[in-house]
């Protein structure tokens, strides 16, 4: 039964990444999607921690595109995402996302307890550990969403981001995972505040950012979190 399951998880994965990466090409050569920083990537995409800005829901799908040889070569390194469990799962276009709902580690995000959370922080370094491959917004919800004052930072440029939870920060110093810090750009037009259609005709980009060792780096979790708002947000200005 298991070698069944991980057959059929494969089978969908390198349909997944085959499909994404036959999408996001396009979009690219259409000038919708534009890429900078691939040579930051580390080559081997292994014990990678991405962060990132989350502008809208569609960001799981779009930053998996980073991971598309993975998908189709070497599956076990296709990311997982830690996305809210009530976006994802409860509401009617739920059914966009599974195509990569076999790498979502659902979070119940108004749900605080120890148990949940234990259960949660577990099974990313389990990942992690097995050499696997993380996608976190650690905003801990879309930017837009911020209703109180004071709560965004804000560019040079005027781009804004939400504060940190030092979550990611926590997990990239205990596994000492590579933590790869992303912008995310136009996404909430591709896919608005209360809408379920992807507008992919809308212009969007993916800056990458230099690389951070978490094994390596002398910093404590507070200092780490906020070095990762900083770079994120200074990759806004690029």
């Amino acid at each position: 039964m298991l070698m069944v399951k991980k057959l059929i998880a494969e089978t969908v994965g390198y349909c997944v990444g085959l499909s994404l990466a036959i999408l996001f090409w396009t979009l690219d050569k259409l000038g919708l999607l534009k890429v900078t920083g691939w040579e930051r990537l580390p080559k081997e995409l292994k014990k990678i921690i991405i962060v990132s800005n989350h502008p809208s829901l569609w960001e799981p799908l779009a930053l998996s595109y980073l991971f598309c040889r993975q998908y189709v070569f070497d599956f076990k390194r296709a990311p997982y995402n830690l996305p809210d469990a009530n976006n994802y799962y409860r509401q009617w276009f739920s059914f966009l996302w599974w195509p990569i709902r076999t790498r979502f580690i659902p979070v119940e995000r108004n749900v605080y307890s120890v148990a949940n959370f234990m259960t949660v922080y577990r099974t990313i370094l389990k990942v992690l550990d097995a050499g696997g491959n993380l996608i976190i917004f650690p905003e801990g919800g879309r930017t837009s969403s911020v209703v109180i004052s004071g709560a965004l930072q804000t560019s040079s440029k005027g781009k804004k981001l939400r504060y940190f939870s030092d979550g990611a920060a926590a997990v990239a110093l205990s596994a000492k995972a590579i933590i790869v810090p992303v912008w995310l750009d136009g996404f909430e037009k591709v896919l608005p505040r209360g809408s379920w259609l992807p507008r992919i005709w809308r212009r969007c980009s993916i800056k990458i950012g230099e690389p951070i060792n978490a094994g390596t780096i002398q910093l404590s979790k507070n200092s780490l979190n906020r070095l990762l708002e900083k770079t994120v947000l200074a990759l806004a200005d690029e």
